[in-house]
């Protein structure tokens, strides 16, 4: 997966603390899209984690047990916010977005649309699934074999043991109920290169930047590369065939429409969720709750 991973866009603590910095860098991932197009490379490499890619109707994410090298449960894991528990009118109206945008590209290519249940934001990973973590405290290993291990060998030991999956979940809820709740704006809806269609959104306390701050130092053998930017996937194309400029223009149109339409809601979530995630980009799963600073535990 290393053409996706190289599509992913990285930005300084610094930008993604500041509105103003962060905007700036999603108006120019909108600008790379017009001129450039799609990365074909990225976009081949994530066909192998989906199924349906033939014939009629959508693409369809694989559990990881189907994985070209199966994992374990407990495998993949992170934190993330469902925006839409706190701003449902959002969810319905970015779900009628990424229907009316995906309809953009030209007739055939293939496409999954994520359901607005799916829709969160990427706090942190502890275990992803291109780049396992069976123990994220371990700064040297991860909890992985010594060496350079195949992949079978690493899928073998991908799932915690479940003392380290207790203190996981212990130290997220930790980290979460020492940080105050972030507060979220929208921005904008990009059609990113990689072929996902990502809602771009700001933290406007700097929240959100700390507690990854802090979660990187709870979890010093988690991965290496996370999210940076605030952003949530609401689609995918996964069709590897480069645009022409007046279908990047049509996809593009309708990005700045409902960009319009959204820019500036809000939405304030009081909790994180820790998921052991079972299947590709669904973050379903086993979860649990993780109140922000302030609020309750139910």
């Amino acid at each position: 997966m290393s053409a996706t991973l190289n599509a992913k866009v990285t930005v300084t603590p610094e930008q993604q603390a500041d509105p103003r910095l962060l905007s700036t860098v999603y108006d120019d991932m909108a600008v790379k899209f017009t001129t450039t197009g799609l990365n074909v490379e990225a976009i081949s490499q994530m066909q192998q984690y989906f199924t349906s890619l033939d014939g009629p109707g959508h693409a369809v994410p694989l559990a990881y047990a189907n994985f070209p090298v199966p994992l374990p449960p407990s495998s993949v894991r992170l934190a993330v916010v469902f925006f839409q528990e706190c701003n449902k009118k959002l969810g319905e109206m970015l779900h009628e977005a990424s229907a009316a945008i995906m309809a953009a590209l030209p007739d055939g290519f293939k496409i999954h649309l994520n359901k607005p249940s799916h829709y969160h934001i990427t706090v942190y990973m502890t275990s992803q699934p291109y780049t396992l973590r069976p123990d994220p405290f371990d700064k040297e290993t991860g909890g992985l074999p010594p060496g350079y291990p195949s992949s079978e060998e690493t899928a073998a030991v991908a799932n915690p043991q479940p003392e380290v999956l207790e203190r996981e979940i212990h130290a997220m809820k930790q980290a979460a109920m020492t940080t105050p709740a972030p507060k979220f704006e929208v921005h904008r809806i990009i059609f990113a290169d990689s072929g996902t269609l990502l809602l771009c959104s700001v933290d406007n306390t700097g929240h959100l930047t700390s507690l990854r701050s802090r979660m990187r130092s709870v979890f010093p053998g988690a991965p290496p590369r996370q999210s940076t930017i605030v952003h949530a996937s609401l689609a995918r194309c996964l069709t590897p065939r480069q645009l022409t400029q007046d279908e990047i223009g049509r996809v593009q149109e309708a990005c700045d429409a409902w960009s319009e339409k959204v820019r500036g809601m809000k939405f304030h979530p009081e909790h994180i969720y820790h998921i052991q995630e079972e299947t590709f980009t669904t973050v379903e799963g086993p979860r649990v709750r993780l109140p922000f600073q302030g609020y309750i535990e139910n």
